[in-house]
């Protein structure tokens, strides 16, 4: 394991929880729209320095890490008769097509917008959030981030072109597969059918939350610039 990396992760964690607990104090103030200012930032930074809002500053992932945790501990245990990384089941068919979360984007942005045009005052921001957790109770995290979540399908398409990211250092790569079980959302995969030995990363998908680079026991990945 990179122990180099130890350090980033928890300080990533206490970012992370520092942002929750701002996401609960606009809920509680009735300021919960002024979170969109803050992902408008993450939005900017994810077109040149890939997905940091996702990684850091979001409340469903930070949330989400005790949920997988608890399901790692008891997968552990109890071995992986269902199917999924940690024991949870993989979602329905039809919540696994690429049309989706364009489904779920169209829904989220007619309800922030009704609040405004219609005067509709749920609290959609929170409301995603508690869906979010309900659903990564049963369904493996993976699914969320990487074909539901509205704000995931935005950054993803701001931050193709990002000019820094995670990166695998070929070189380095042994093809062992930790990294592809440490990512919390499916960015990382083999090169090709061919050279399966050796792994990749889909920087629009990656959250750049120095988990792969944490778990790789060879040191071979590293946040730079993009190859």
């Amino acid at each position: 394991m990179a122990k180099k990396y130890n350090k980033t992760v928890v300080i990533r964690r206490v970012v992370d929880t520092f942002f929750v607990l701002v996401f609960i104090g606009l809920i509680a103030a009735g300021k919960i729209q002024l979170w969109f200012a803050l992902f408008a930032v993450g939005l900017l930074v994810a077109a040149v320095a890939g997905r940091f809002y996702c990684g850091w500053l979001c409340p469903m992932h930070a949330l989400m890490r005790p949920i997988d945790y608890v399901h790692k501990k008891l997968s552990g245990k109890k071995g992986r008769s269902i199917a999924g990384k940690t024991g949870r089941t993989s979602p329905p068919r039809f919540l696994s097509g690429p049309v989706v979360r364009y489904v779920f984007l169209v829904l989220f942005l007619a309800a922030a917008v009704s609040q405004k045009v219609l005067g509709f005052q749920a609290p959609v921001l929170p409301i995603l959030t508690g869906l979010a957790l309900v659903l990564v109770v049963f369904i493996e995290e993976q699914w969320w981030h990487s074909r539901v979540c509205p704000f995931g399908t935005v950054l993803e398409a701001a931050s193709g072109k990002a000019k820094f990211g995670m990166t695998i250092d070929p070189e380095k790569c042994t093809g062992c597969g930790v990294c592809e079980k440490a990512c919390p959302a499916e960015a990382i995969y083999p090169i090709s059918e061919e050279r399966k030995a050796a792994r990749r990363i889909k920087n629009s998908q990656c959250l750049t939350c120095f988990a792969c680079a944490k778990a790789c026991p060879f040191d071979a990945i590293h946040y730079g610039a993009v190859r």
